[in-house]
């Protein structure tokens, strides 16, 4: 990836992109209760994720369980926004990495969701190419995921299984 994020402007969509289509690469694995939860800062300049097991179908877990992995990415190239692996890394080899740090994550979500896998395929397919999934962000007054930035404007996907209110609401 490029250190000047003036020429390469979606180096950022790019990373995030790939650790969605991380999440499909395990639930592929057998690990189908695997969410991504992700949204918004208030000023609209990081991407914040949490990827951890379901509990009971439900999620997201609280802030700082320990079967969920939090962290924000602001699009440049600081490498502790995926600090258990590579910021170029394809999603196959997120995958691998994510399954050797958080064996404990991957493991509590091999639990059967095929309502959630596909609500994720048909999320990821309709948010091609860079769309990035929000579910929240300050001022959102719709509950429905969208997708930020201009490729997607006014998209909006229903709500998967087993959502729950925002945990730090």
């Amino acid at each position: 990836m490029t250190q000047d994020t003036a020429r390469d402007p979606m180096c950022g969509h790019r990373l995030a992109r790939r650790l969605m289509r991380m999440v499909a690469v395990l639930h592929e694995r057998g690990f189908e209760s695997l969410y991504l939860h992700c949204g918004m800062n208030g000023s609209g300049s990081c991407w914040r994720y949490s990827i951890g097991a379901m509990a009971d179908g439900g999620w997201p877990r609280r802030w700082r369980d320990p079967l969920q992995v939090v962290n924000s990415m602001d699009g440049s190239d600081a490498s502790d926004q995926i600090a258990w692996a590579e910021l170029d890394d394809s999603p196959e080899v997120l995958a691998d990495k994510f399954m050797m740090i958080y064996p404990e994550i991957v493991a509590a979500a091999r639990v059967p969701n095929a309502a959630y896998v596909a609500w994720y395929r048909h999320m990821l397919a309709v948010s091609e190419p860079f769309g990035l999934l929000v579910f929240y962000f300050d001022y959102k007054t719709d509950p429905r995921p969208e997708f930020w930035g201009d490729t997607h404007p006014g998209l909006f996907v229903d709500l998967p299984a087993g959502k729950v209110r925002d945990p730090w609401e």
